[in-house]
């Protein structure tokens, strides 16, 4: 540090001198002014471009414009998901229905209808918020396993059912559709009444 002192204005504030320190009066460096002008500077410059249509995009622009590249991106992505499945071999009802041989598979889709399923049609598929899911009624499915299949890929808005498509795998689906439809005529106690159309084909 410099040992000159000649410039400094000894000049001292009224009542600022404590144990012989002194507070003076002297003004502030150069390059600390140029740095706080500088910083006034660039503020107004940057509250016009940004905040006064200057130029500049808002936050709230960059988000807009962020989401709408996430959303083509996600559209994209289900789109070849979708396309990827539709070139899957299509699994007629009687591939479905004999899914539920497998009692392995049945065991994971009862684990799989617990955990997705069972708050809206009951412990036992006999229904609550959504339909008795053992009768002989359908309202959306057709009465067959691939309508199941679908019901459970997209949902039944409507009534409150989200679509499960991009949530639980297709397998899976599949193992829980067979599920189902085992269950079909299984009479468990305090069933939900009736709801939709009869269908007798199991």
């Amino acid at each position: 540090m410099s040992e000159d002192k000649t410039n400094i204005d000894e000049k001292l504030i009224a009542g600022h001198e404590y144990d012989g320190i002194k507070e003076l009066d002297n003004p502030l460096p150069d390059w600390w002014l140029f740095i706080f002008y500088a910083t006034i500077i660039f503020s107004a410059i940057y509250f016009f471009y940004y905040e006064m249509d200057g130029g500049g995009k808002s936050s709230d622009a960059i988000l807009a414009e962020d989401m709408a590249v996430v959303q083509q991106q996600q559209a994209e992505a289900q789109s070849e998901v979708a396309a990827a499945r539709a070139a899957l071999p299509q699994k007629t009802d009687a591939d479905l229905a004999n899914l539920g041989l497998d009692t392995e598979l049945m065991a994971k889709a009862g684990d799989s209808y617990d955990k997705n399923c069972k708050s809206c049609h009951g412990e036992q598929l006999q229904g609550g918020i959504g339909p008795n899911l053992t009768d002989k009624y359908w309202i959306h499915t057709g009465g067959t396993v691939t309508g199941i299949v679908n019901v459970i890929h997209k949902g039944v808005l409507e009534k409150g059912m989200p679509p499960w498509e991009n949530i639980i795998p297709d397998a899976e689906i599949e193992g829980l559709a067979a599920y189902i439809y085992k269950m079909k005529g299984t009479n468990p106690p305090n069933a939900k009444k009736d709801e939709g159309t009869l269908f007798d084909n199991y």
